[in-house]
């Protein structure tokens, strides 16, 4: 099997989407820090994002959806720890807002 050839095109447009994937990924922390929703309805509202965006590119490449077992396991691993880092951010945003104890 022969490797595709990247073009110059093929490259810019790759980093590009690297770019916008860690802007989307950075940004995500401040969004949890500034709404006050519980860490459950947080990750609600970025699985719909993250739905609506993959859904598009699905319609505009004409790719079909594959459902099989690694890709359940992998979306069930993910929903694990989107969970896990959404609670800790909240939880730490939780600590910082509430009154200091005075140690006396």
């Amino acid at each position: 099997m022969m490797k595709p050839e990247i073009t110059e095109r093929t490259r810019i447009r790759s980093t590009l989407f690297v770019f916008l994937a860690s802007v989307c990924f950075s940004t995500g922390g401040l969004f949890i820090k500034l709404i006050p929703w519980s860490a459950l309805a947080i990750n609600g509202a970025r699985n719909l994002i993250g739905a609506a965006v993959i859904g598009i590119f699905l319609l505009l490449t004409r790719r079909k959806l594959v459902f099989n077992k690694s890709v359940l396991i992998g979306a069930i691993s993910m929903i694990g720890a989107v969970i896990v880092v959404v609670s800790i951010i909240a939880y730490n945003v939780w600590l910082a807002r509430r009154p200091k104890e005075k140690l006396s």
